[in-house]
């Protein structure tokens, strides 16, 4: 009996399954699993909804419910997030097919762009603006009215 070797409880393949390049990988398939679920349903209920949108949003309801844990898809998001340039290449490669873009009909789009989100943020701040000063005046007439309410009882 004695000439039975002990097997260590963590063997070898199980700890090469914990190399953080084959975590990220399993990761990396978990998140593109969630992306996958998320087309089928898109194509299934007839959402006009993006799959990869659908898909990060069942990951987040998965989260919520803590069917999944943010241990279990960190690697393989950072990893995403590290290499997003790499999913842009196809938007600069239309640029270079589409070279009007880098002249006049590209500096009008832009500016256009640049136009559009600073007039879409400078409403936004002064709707908000105007909404707390708007609230603020409530709650001070509020107060009048309750101060001058109990002043007369």
């Amino acid at each position: 009996m004695s000439d039975i070797p002990h097997i260590p409880r963590q063997s070898v393949l199980t700890r090469s399954w914990q190399h953080p390049a084959l975590r990220c990988a399993r990761q990396l398939v978990g998140v593109t699993g969630f992306w996958l679920l998320g087309l089928a349903a898109s194509t299934l209920v007839g959402w006009p909804q993006l799959a990869g949108v659908t898909g990060m949003a069942t990951l987040w309801l998965a989260l919520r419910a803590g069917l999944v844990r943010v241990d279990q898809v960190r690697l393989g998001a950072a990893w995403l997030l590290t290499h997003m340039l790499l999913f842009f290449i196809p938007a600069v490669l239309v640029v270079l097919d589409h070279r009007e873009l880098l002249g006049w009909v590209g500096l009008k789009l832009f500016a256009a762009i640049v136009v559009g989100t600073l007039l879409v943020m400078a409403s936004t701040a002064l709707t908000i603006e105007w909404c707390l000063r708007w609230s603020r005046r409530r709650g001070v007439v509020a107060r009048r009215r309750q101060s001058g309410a109990h002043r007369g009882a």
